[in-house]
């Protein structure tokens, strides 16, 4: 017996017979099996999916197709190589994906709405940086064995610093950063560095925002369509955590080489953090040898394709970031250069237009639409950056469920907007009385 008692989706990377029928005497109520097979057949039950590979071009496709499926449930693979491997990323991004989404995105959106006001673009610093190296710091255990160096890089490289990592360090960041749309208050409140320039999307807690007062530099958010609409920005892929944010930034900034230092991405002997206390949460995965969260495994997944083609560098010594190693004593021997960085980074931010707020009339006119018309809101922007994408991400499930999936997707958008109409203003009548 092939297939776990604990599974609740098998997938099977290659076709197998015998398999095949093991997995129909598998399969029950709830668990479901897809087979991946080089040929076309046919299944005599419909919880025994079969999918045809012709071509290694169709291998992401159908990863993330089979991975959508299994979304939320635990899933077993039968079979190696770089099919599965792809399956195994695809199904930890839809967990992740789905999860962000359990609100119907409204923890974004409120966030977004009340960090509303005059910002920078961050985009606009594209390539103002280029030759010059970065150091992403995370708040990673190993951090301990390199913070005392970080001070020494303050006119050799660019510091960025962000999320729990601010708490962290004594040296004041080039650029610190935010992206946790449920950051620590009382953490973020601790670290000293108000004052850097700050890169953040909007869906950054807004108690946490209040407290920024330096330089704010707005990029676009990962996932969300509708932030981006409002503040007319294109999509930014930022990865999945705060480094990762600071990496693509770095990378738009033209930065080269690109070292990584106090980025464990695991826990060490059950610690978070360096100098920080932090909580285990539940939910861990066991990856490359060591105990991590999924968000992490899937960030350190994400740099190491960035680094295809790019000098990235992995300083920490230690945790799960597959990258070429170095100690940063000896990084600190390679640059050798120094410039007046600070400068460097306060005049290219002076250069930028200071940018007005989001086009929340625009959005709160349309979402006052759709409820009217809930049949026919097509051409509504929320329908097009909201709803429809809310709907791909929410459909595999009730697809699994059954019934009418059209009545499901009804039903599913009048409570999307239900939930985001509950922090809109009422669109406002004339204060003028008649006398």
């Amino acid at each position: 017996m092939k297939f776990p008692e604990d599974s609740e989706f098998v997938c099977v990377t290659s076709w197998d017979e015998a398999l095949y029928q093991e997995a129909l005497s598998w399969v029950d109520g709830d668990r479901r099996v897809a087979i991946v097979s080089d040929v076309e057949r046919e299944s005599s039950d419909a919880r025994v999916k079969i999918y045809c590979l012709d071509s290694p071009l169709q291998i992401e496709g159908m990863a993330r197709k089979i991975a959508w499926s299994a979304v939320l449930r635990k899933m077993s693979v039968v079979g190696d190589g770089h099919f599965r491997e792809e399956l195994e990323r695809c199904h930890l991004a839809a967990h992740l994906i789905l999860s962000e989404a359990a609100d119907y995105w409204v923890g974004a959106m409120k966030n977004a709405r009340a960090n509303d006001g005059p910002y920078r673009r961050g985009m606009a610093l594209k390539g103002g940086f280029v030759g010059i190296p970065a150091l992403i710091v995370g708040a990673g255990p190993c951090l301990e064995k390199n913070r005392h160096l970080l001070r020494e890089f303050e006119k050799k490289a660019l510091i960025f610093a962000g999320g729990s990592a601010l708490n962290a360090i004594d040296v004041e960041p080039h650029f610190g950063a935010s992206v946790d749309a449920e950051a620590p208050y009382r953490q973020f409140k601790m670290q000293p560095f108000s004052e850097v320039p700050f890169c953040y999307q909007s869906r950054m807690n807004q108690d946490n925002f209040s407290l920024v007062h330096g330089e704010k530099l707005l990029f676009p958010d990962s996932s969300s369509r509708a932030i981006n609409w409002l503040h007319d920005e294109e999509s930014f892929d930022g990865g999945w955590t705060v480094g990762n944010f600071l990496t693509a930034i770095a990378v738009h900034m033209g930065c080269s080489p690109i070292y990584f230092v106090g980025m464990d991405l695991c826990y060490e002997n059950g610690r978070k953090y360096a100098q920080i206390h932090g909580d285990v949460p539940d939910g861990l995965v066991e990856a490359r040898g060591q105990i991590t969260q999924r968000d992490w495994l899937m960030s350190a997944m994400w740099t190491e394709g960035m680094a295809n083609g790019r000098e990235f560098i992995n300083a920490t010594e230690g945790g799960i970031l597959e990258l070429p190693e170095m100690k940063l004593e000896e990084v600190l021997t390679l640059c050798s250069k120094e410039w007046d960085l600070r400068s460097r980074v306060h005049n290219a931010i002076q250069k930028l237009p200071v940018a007005a707020g989001a086009k929340w009339k625009e959005w709160d006119a349309s979402l006052r639409m759709c409820k009217k018309k809930i049949d026919n809101v097509a051409d509504e922007v929320v329908y097009q950056k909201l709803l429809f994408p809310l709907w791909q991400i929410w459909s595999p499930i009730f697809e699994r469920e059954g019934g009418d999936l059209e009545l499901h997707r009804k039903l599913f958008f009048q409570k999307v907007l239900e939930e985001h109409g509950s922090f809109v203003l009422p669109k406002r009548r004339s204060l003028l009385r008649h006398s």
